[in-house]
């Protein structure tokens, strides 16, 4: 063989060694570990910051309802004769199902102390604990005073109180007047309400009729705890009420069949909201006024609203009043601002089904007005939530 046969073609490229890549065996491994990574741990509800609170409360001061619901029944309910059990179990439970919803709890507190100069046996309260706390800037814990006893221009400056307590214990503040008792939550909040019960109470009475300009404010009885209607008012519609069919008359005569006491609550409530009130319109059947409604909290409400201070809404009286009920509607004028600003329909038609269908106890006009004043953010509520609410104030 020559030596030119024997010589390698340079020309002729040799095949380069391929990347190594995963073998097909190496597949079903790779799988198993994406899938492994994908699997995510369910939480562990016990280790919940609320629940944690909740837990730690209700073993030092247990609640008499919860949710409107008595814990003797929730015992019931659930087969379980250890009460702390009991509602340890509901309340885990409802974070894990509905971490959104407040939990209502209501208390009997016992003045702490021994020299109290008040004639208080016990406050009773209720304390909202809602959905996002303490997670969210706006959740924050509120209470209600149900005493029937403690006169309500008091009982709110019990609330106001509270509501500062809170704030101090969520922003780490400090305050001259007062010191968190035994740390910054839900217990520590209610113990440290105790410890200023005495100061809260010798604040001078918050004025119940705060729209009422340049005069004193009325003394008045305290208006009565919320409790819900046993038969609600079916009429929702924000349309005047109509009046039963009767043998034709002229206007004189209508004029003249007109319930002496509502004039003199149309008349009271002219004189002592003077600028803040104006007839809107009129007829045979009712008037509607157009009122100036002040904001008296500053939770749980819009911030639209907050900034105006006010909200106007429509206040339609009929001519049977107080036989039938009155009713409110929302000024669209208002409206039509909060809608370009945000979605606040939701409070809107809370309030509007929430007051409509609510059964006052106390007929007169302008206390009615007042109720509402100082307890708007309760009738804001979802309307299941309000029924749920007044239930638990009755129940007490």
């Amino acid at each position: 063989m020559s030596t030119q046969e024997k010589r390698p073609n340079r020309n002729v490229r040799k095949p380069r060694n391929k990347p190594k890549g995963p073998s097909d065996k190496d597949q079903p491994d790779m799988k198993k570990k994406n899938t492994k990574k994908k699997e995510v741990k369910e939480k562990d509800y016990t280790k919940d910051y609320k629940y944690q609170q909740i837990k730690k409360l209700v073993k030092k001061l247990p609640p008499i309802t919860i949710n409107g619901l008595s814990i003797t029944n929730l015992c019931k309910q659930l087969e379980e004769g250890n009460k702390l059990k009991a509602i340890d179990q509901y309340v885990l439970t409802f974070i894990k199902n509905q971490p959104e919803n407040s939990i209502y709890l209501s208390f009997i507190i016992t003045p702490s102390d021994p020299e109290f100069p008040f004639d208080l046996d016990m406050l009773k309260l209720n304390l909202c604990i809602p959905g996002g706390y303490p997670y969210k800037k706006d959740a924050k814990p509120s209470i209600y005073v149900l005493n029937e006893e403690i006169p309500r221009g008091y009982a709110v400056n019990i609330e106001i109180g509270y509501r500062k307590i809170v704030e101090i214990a969520l922003n780490n503040e400090q305050d001259e007047d007062i010191e968190l008792v035994d740390g910054k939550g839900l217990l520590s909040q209610l113990k440290t309400l105790d410890k200023y019960l005495e100061m809260f109470l010798m604040q001078e009475k918050r004025k119940t009729i705060k729209f009422v300009k340049g005069k004193k404010p009325i003394s008045q009885a305290p208006s009565p705890s919320p409790s819900p209607s046993p038969s609600p008012v079916p009429e929702t519609r924000l349309s005047p009420p109509k009046t039963s069919p009767q043998p034709s008359s002229t206007p004189t005569q209508s004029r003249t069949i007109e319930n002496p006491q509502r004039k003199q609550f149309i008349n009271q409530l002219s004189s002592k909201l003077k600028n803040d009130v104006k007839l809107f319109n009129k007829s045979r059947n009712y008037e509607r006024f157009k009122i100036q409604l002040p904001i008296n909290t500053k939770y749980d409400l819009p911030e639209i609203w907050l900034n105006y201070g006010s909200i106007e809404i429509l206040l339609t009286i009929p001519r049977e009043y107080p036989q039938l009920p009155m009713n409110i509607e929302i000024f669209n004028k208002f409206s039509e601002k909060m809608n370009r600003l945000g979605d606040f329909r939701s409070y809107e038609t809370n309030l509007v089904e929430n007051f409509n269908q609510f059964a006052f106890k106390d007929t007169n006009i302008v206390s009615t007005l007042n109720y509402l004043s100082n307890n708007l953010s309760i009738f804001c509520l979802d309307r299941e939530d309000f029924i749920n609410y007044n239930k638990l104030c009755s129940s007490i």
